[in-house]
């Protein structure tokens, strides 16, 4: 068995020095192997501003242009690596180069190190996204097409027969609807609709590239619905999942059993994508 070391950074949006909350946005891996560098992060801020009102788009969107044009660069700057031997000195290497300690409401964790295992980079890349991402609701988080798929045709078929600024004036409809459980922690939902319950609608991705993936996403999702149980019961609430099948079907027996594990929760239907153009007409009638 061949191993291969990587290191990586979580990229942290920080409101308030003083508060020190943060949150994940983004995330740097370095292979020494192949001295190259992946760089994921959101397409869009919409967790960040459902808890903080003021935040400014554009300052966070232009700091994480220049960190992927920085290391676009890096090809006809090869120096650096010679300069900061990346592969020892990786946390130099981003605060000298990246972003500055505490220059920017972006900062760059310490840096963690791992092992693969007979891996490719893909693989990595995934395992990372699914450990330090998977919870988050927005569908447009760093790397999945296959979500954004499954949620607009369901909200595309709505389209085609409603005016949905209007649906949302008149409360049938709602885009990224927050949700809080007993601590105070809040959650978004890509849409909720009326009939009978609320029912929010949250796309997950089981299209991945291991099977370790799939069942850490599912643990994940798992343990968040348990947790808002209550709320459905007190709300009068429905979870409704439109979950997406992996492509390789040695992964297909990983997936039955995320099904199953999914289906423990009260109050929550999955949907699976033979089912979404059926699932968007029943929301249709209700809606008409």
């Amino acid at each position: 068995m061949s191993t291969d070391n990587y290191t990586y950074s979580i990229l942290k949006y920080r409101h308030s020095q003083l508060l020190d909350e943060q949150l994940n946005v983004g995330i740097l891996v370095y292979f020494p192997e192949t001295n190259s560098f992946i760089f994921k992060h959101s397409s869009n801020l919409k967790r960040v501003k459902a808890i903080y009102n003021n935040v400014s788009d554009k300052v966070i969107l232009h700091y994480l242009k220049q960190i992927d044009r920085k290391l676009k660069n890096l090809d006809t700057q090869s120096n650096l690596f010679n300069n900061y031997n990346v592969k020892e000195k990786f946390n130099e290497f981003i605060h000298k180069e990246l972003i500055a300690t505490d220059a920017s409401v972006l900062q760059f964790s310490k840096v963690f190190n791992g092992i693969r295992y007979n891996e490719t980079q893909e693989n990595v890349i995934d395992f990372l996204l699914v450990s330090y991402f998977s919870e988050y609701t927005s569908p447009k988080i760093i790397h999945s097409t296959i979500v954004d798929s499954v949620s607009d045709r369901f909200i595309n078929k709505l389209a085609s027969r409603f005016d949905l600024e209007k649906l949302e004036k008149e409360k049938k409809l709602f885009k990224d609807y927050k949700i809080k459980n007993e601590t105070g922690k809040s959650y978004i939902f890509d849409y909720a609709w009326q009939n009978g319950t609320l029912n929010l609608v949250k796309p997950i991705d089981f299209n991945l590239k291991t099977s370790r993936g799939i069942e850490d996403k599912a643990h994940k999702h798992l343990g968040l619905f348990i947790d808002l149980q209550n709320e459905a019961e007190e709300q009068n609430l429905r979870y409704d999942l439109l979950v997406s099948r992996p492509k390789e079907r040695s992964f297909y027996k990983d997936y039955d059993h995320a099904l199953k594990l999914l289906e423990l929760p009260k109050r929550l239907k999955i949907i699976e994508e033979e089912g979404i153009d059926r699932y968007s007409k029943k929301a249709i009638k209700a809606l008409s």
